[in-house]
């Protein structure tokens, strides 16, 4: 008999099917949606650049403060007159922007920087949602929108602290994550990580104290007081030379006063009670639902369309109902979006009301789109697989809301080479001939200083904003006012209680400027002469 050979039964070569597998694995899906996120954020970041300077002058203020800290003069407010030590801020954002002006103070370029921290959030963002959702497509489609955001395209191009403080929070929330409860706390980097972000969320912005909250009820819900003292202290060490220096210099606070007063903006309306932060809180809260959170999640729908509308009340309760969905869906985690939501909507629904707008909930707005789309996605799969059809057509949602979403980028970019609005224009112009016409030492009462400093290099002061004019008045001698100017730009006050302190005091105010259409006055103050005007 022949013997029987036996033949080697042949086994896939492991190092092959190895890289098959690794090629094909969810973690190689996640590189090349990171790759395609990065992509479409500089493509955004890229059709809505502006270079100009933002109008709000907060901007300006953070530019000012990052130069004054890289030429080694502290953190100052060089537009004051004082040129005092600065809290209104914190110094965060400033820090961060100081770092890179030794390779150029250019703001084009810091604009570039602050882009590239928009890119960097988005990525950030995609690796949070990838840990509360296994589904890598549904991610993917959902941080797409959150690209295409056209508050957060905004908020990228300007040089403010949003775009900053919203990747500092997406950090911490993310590490909280990752964190071990049954690991060594000391051994658990995740930890340090969540510390750091926490300290540099507070130095980036006070209403950080919301995310502090978050992370507070959520160690609590899992029963880890070690978390709780170590994470707490840990960042208390990190913010504790901040609080000396703002103790020190009697800083610190600056949000405080203005909030417990009826409007900051009239102090003579005098302090809250009780009746006006509960009016206040019910404001607030309607005009959330019909416009801040229509408007941040759906901004191609024009804002004057949704405002305090019945589209806006029914937008903006179908859009909650799709956020509490979405969070009731997720199952882990839920206690730690839900304290985080209430620690800042518990703030901001208690600031005055002339505080508005989607600026506020910027931190929000990613989480708001996240739970909202993931919600709607819920849904329509379940419909969809109630009715035997494939559950896979529930992208669609997705994908027509990332084109609407997408139409935005056109305005943006428009709005983005516009120049400026003519009474900024001749605000401007005002500056740089003050530069020019004025003594250097000159002390110029006016609105937005740090813009007007920016382009005349003279100190500014604010007026009181009183409607007693000899208040005004004195309170501008005090300060020892040499120019005073009025402009369109729009602010209340100066129509309200500085032009009619003006016209009441015409012998102590000169015009020594006028720029028209519309006009804008700078006038000298005469301080040292006897005003018959006065009573």
């Amino acid at each position: 008999m022949k013997s029987k050979r036996k033949t080697k039964e042949k086994r896939p070569n492991p190092k092959l099917s190895d890289k098959k597998k690794f090629n094909w694995s969810a973690f190689n899906k996640d590189r090349l949606f990171i790759l395609l996120i990065i992509l479409l954020g500089f493509v955004c970041f890229y059709n809505v650049f502006d270079q100009k300077l933002d109008l709000n002058g907060d901007n300006v203020a953070y530019y000012l403060l990052a130069k004054n800290i890289n030429d080694g003069n502290g953190y100052r407010s060089v537009w004051d007159a004082s040129n005092g030590y600065h809290s209104h801020y914190p110094v965060g954002y400033s820090a961060f922007l100081a770092l890179f002006m030794f390779l150029s103070e250019s703001i084009i370029f810091l604009k570039i920087i602050n882009g590239m921290v928009y890119v960097a959030t988005l990525v950030v963002l995609y690796l949070l949602f990838r840990k509360l959702v296994s589904n890598e497509i549904l991610i993917f489609l959902i941080v797409s929108a959150v690209a295409l955001n056209g508050h957060l395209l905004r908020y990228s191009t300007i040089l403010m602290s949003e775009m900053f403080f919203l990747f500092s929070s997406a950090l911490v929330l993310y590490f909280l994550i990752l964190l071990r409860f049954d690991k060594n706390l000391f051994k658990d980097k995740y930890v340090y990580l969540v510390i750091v972000f926490l300290a540099a969320a507070y130095y980036t912005k006070s209403v950080a104290i919301a995310i502090f909250f978050g992370v507070f009820i959520y160690f609590l819900y899992k029963r880890s007081w070690k978390h709780i003292l170590f994470v707490f202290g840990g960042t208390a060490v990190l913010l504790l030379p901040w609080m000396i220096r703002n103790h020190t210099v009697g800083g610190g606070g600056s949000y405080i006063k203005p909030l417990l007063v009826i409007d900051p903006y009239n102090p003579d309306l005098g302090n809250a009670g009780f009746g006006d932060f509960f009016i206040r809180f019910i404001n607030n809260g309607l005009r959330y639902i019909s416009t801040e959170i229509p408007n941040s999640c759906l901004p191609f729908l024009e804002s004057e369309i949704v405002q305090n509308s019945t589209l806006g009340y029914l937008s903006g309760i179908i859009l909650i109902a799709l956020i509490v969905f979405g969070l009731w869906r997720l199952k882990n985690y839920r206690i730690l979006f839900v304290s985080y939501f209430a620690g800042t909507m518990g703030i901001l629904l208690l600031w005055p009301e002339a505080w508005f707008g989607v600026r506020f909930i910027i931190p929000l707005v990613p989480v708001f789109l996240f739970l909202s789309l993931f919600g709607a996605h819920e849904i329509a799969e379940k419909i969809l697989k109630g009715r035997n059809s494939n559950p896979k057509y529930a992208f669609i949602i997705l994908i027509i809301f990332c084109f609407f979403s997408a139409l935005l980028i056109k305005s943006l970019s428009v709005q983005a080479a516009q120049p400026y609005p003519a009474a900024w224009k001749n605000y401007m112009l005002l500056a740089a001939w003050s530069a020019k016409n004025t003594p250097g030492e000159s002390i110029v009462c006016c609105r937005k200083g740090p813009l007007f400093y920016l382009y005349s290099g003279r100190k500014t002061v604010k007026h009181r904003f009183t409607s007693d004019d000899q208040s005004l008045i004195n309170d501008l001698i005090k300060r020892k006012t040499d120019y005073v100017v009025v402009e369109h730009l729009g602010f209340g006050s100066t129509p309200k209680f500085l032009v009619p302190a003006i016209q009441k005091n015409m012998t102590l105010f000169k015009a020594v400027m006028k720029i028209p259409n519309p006009d804008t006055y700078l006038f000298e103050f005469n301080k040292n002469q006897p005003n018959p005007d006065s009573k």
